[in-house]
């Protein structure tokens, strides 16, 4: 019995997930066009900063399986270095942002070094007392960081805020398209085989603290880049950027998007600060219902939320572009 060859996608025929990609930034460029409210705009640059932060501590939680829940420290290094290189040495923000990333990076690289054989509870406490250790540094070093007010003053991306969503946006778009290149090659192969089983990837000659390194590295420049991003957007940076609280909202936008995958980290940020802002004006209560929704979102959506409908839609496109294959055969 002859074997039966395997479908073959009509020349011309664009692939369900390129499609989706495509839908998706036309719309994002288009946005500003439908909803012209430059507090809108505003939410937006924020939800650009969450995603590229999340899909950052993806390349460390979702791909690598590395806990780190200080995340926070690489986004205040970052932010309070570009505060110092800006107001001290006068040096604009397309300086300082890429300067926050390196500084980032080298905190990477001094947290990565003597935790790269933590696992677990291990790495994730220690991943967060380094970020409270800094904090509180900030905060009691009050003559050079003004403690906990924080520094003012610095110089915004743009004083046009419908600027400063297109840069966020364009500079998102760079991240991303190299975060999934990233993923797809032999570096990506690898992590995901330490955060399998990290005793079978030693067994077979990776060597796993260099890849997990590297994982540092790549994620804590990101977290530094995108803190300095933040400061200069916000014209103000401030101890809580190595807070719990902000390092937790990226975590359950990974989480929520869909750890190991850069499309659900980015598709998550924006779910969670738009729904975050939207519960601002009922109160006290908004945290409540906020962390409620976000539970009910991961019990019930396990693979995340954001996956589980692109992979939806990914089968749907798939199906339709068969019939209309079929259709145009006859």
């Amino acid at each position: 019995m002859a074997e039966m060859s395997p479908p073959v996608r009509p020349r011309g025929l664009v692939s369900p997930n390129a499609a989706l990609a495509v839908f998706v930034v036309v719309s994002l460029l288009a946005l500003p066009a439908v909803i012209q409210d430059p507090y809108i705009w505003g939410i937006l640059v924020m939800a650009n900063i969450y995603a590229a932060l999340a899909a950052g501590l993806d390349i460390l939680m979702g791909y690598g399986g590395l806990p780190v829940i200080g995340y926070g420290l690489f986004v205040g290094v970052g932010a309070y270095g570009a505060a110092f290189l800006n107001l001290h040495l006068g040096l604009p923000p397309v300086v300082t942002v890429p300067a926050g990333g390196l500084i980032g990076a080298l905190f990477g690289l001094l947290l990565g070094v003597p935790c790269l054989r933590l696992r677990g509870l291990y790495l994730a406490l220690a991943s967060l007392a380094a970020a409270a250790i800094c904090e509180k540094m900030v905060i009691v070093s009050y003559d050079l960081t003004d403690g906990r007010e924080g520094l003012s003053g610095l110089d915004p991306i743009s004083d046009v805020t419908l600027v400063n969503y297109y840069v966020s946006l364009a500079l998102l778009l760079v991240f991303a398209g190299l975060l999934m290149a990233l993923v797809r090659s032999k570096l990506g192969l690898i992590l995901n085989s330490i955060r399998d089983d990290q005793d079978a990837a030693e067994a077979v000659g990776v060597d796993t603290n260099r890849y997990k390194l590297i994982a540092f590295l790549i994620a804590s420049f990101i977290g530094g880049f995108w803190g300095a991003f933040m400061g200069h957007y916000m014209m103000h940076v401030g101890p809580e950027m190595f807070g719990l609280r902000i390092a937790l909202m990226i975590i359950m936008i990974t989480i929520v998007g869909g750890l190991g995958t850069v499309t659900g980290s980015l598709g998550g940020a924006y779910l969670l600060i738009v729904l975050n802002e939207l519960l601002r004006g009922i109160g006290e209560t908004r945290l409540l219902i906020f962390t409620a929704v976000t539970v009910v979102i991961m019990l019930a959506l396990p693979r995340g939320a954001i996956s589980t409908t692109l992979s939806f839609l990914s089968r749907g496109l798939t199906r339709l572009g068969a019939i209309v294959s079929r259709t145009g055969a006859r």
